[in-house]
């Protein structure tokens, strides 16, 4: 038993460092190469996530302790590399940003919460982010009881191959995402990466042979990967350098709770309604996300030429 409180002491440590590490990112980019940051993050992340449950199949059966001496021993070495090579960025927070296509970067004085009201935007970007954040919690829920239910004996043995076709995605198509994307703007993309959410998830609602799980997959790994090459920076592009930080950890946390509560309202859905019923009500609600993103595109681009107005006012 204290080996499950030790492992969840550690997850929870790790989810800790994910502000830190969100903003040092921030830190040490700017707009124009912030997503190319991000997404090489990402890639990196994953790749370690492909390879490790790999290396732990092997060593499970007969060298069990080996696993965990190796995940200490790879996070004391990812930790030393940035305490030797990356200098310290907490100075760059109190630096002048005098580029004006970075004014939402300037520092501010003043609480979270306050920065949160003086910018809307983020509050209803998270509100809209927990739409979809629930949606992409039933890859983890929704998806093998489905499997389960249509290959029998064989849904594990699918759903773990479904699984490896997601990393295996991620890791081909980011930098082909990050590259053909690279001029389109960070809200379209999310727009886009939503609706790859709704047609991936809401497809299983109707069409449910093996082959249209692995399809569903793949569209919808697509969607995962804009979003996430997409999102921090869009955080971190309307987010004071002084409150970088705070930022990166209230507004994952707000979005989360859409991954966090998914599996429990799913699984009271499930007791009135069918899985390719839930799967419809997934794709509807996804799709409706992104309809609320597109929306909240358009008013981010009202506004910025409301404030672009008043500063040339103010310049005559």
């Amino acid at each position: 038993m204290s080996l499950i409180y030790l492992i969840l002491a550690a997850s929870a440590c790790m989810s800790v460092a994910g502000p830190a590490h969100d903003s040092l990112i921030a830190d040490l980019t700017t707009p124009e190469n912030r997503e190319g940051a991000y997404a090489l993050s990402y890639l990196g992340w994953n790749i370690g996530f492909a390879v490790g449950p790999m290396l732990g199949g092997f060593l499970y059966r007969k060298y069990l302790p080996l696993i965990f001496i190796g995940d200490a021993a790879t996070a004391l070495l990812s930790i030393s590399l940035i305490f030797f090579f990356v200098k310290e960025t907490i100075g760059k927070t109190t630096e002048d940003i005098s580029d004006a296509s970075r004014r939402l970067e300037r520092r501010e004085e003043g609480s979270i919460v306050s920065v949160l009201f003086r910018r809307p935007i983020l509050i209803y970007f998270a509100i809209i982010a927990f739409g979809y954040h629930f949606a992409y919690s039933q890859w983890n829920f929704l998806m093998p009881i489905h499997s389960m239910q249509n290959f029998g004996s064989l849904g594990a043995q699918y759903f773990g191959w479904m699984a490896s076709l997601n990393g295996l995605v991620v890791i081909l198509f980011t930098p082909i995402l990050t590259k053909v994307t690279e001029k389109m703007k960070g809200m379209r993309k999310m727009v886009y990466g939503i609706l790859l959410y709704a047609i991936g998830f809401g497809m299983l609602g109707v069409l449910n042979s093996l082959s249209y799980f692995f399809l569903s997959v793949f569209i919808f790994t697509l969607g995962e990967i804009l979003l996430s090459i997409s999102v921090m920076p869009f955080i971190v592009n309307h987010t004071p350098a002084s409150h970088r930080g705070r930022m990166s950890a209230i507004i994952p946390t707000i979005m989360g709770m859409g991954y966090a509560i998914g599996p429990m309202m799913m699984g009271k859905i499930l007791n009135y309604s069918s899985i390719e019923s839930a799967w419809l009500m997934v794709g509807g609600l996804t799709a409706i996300t992104a309809v609320f993103m597109f929306g909240l595109e358009k008013y981010e681009n009202r506004t910025n030429i409301k404030v672009e107005e008043a500063e040339e006012a103010l310049e005559a």
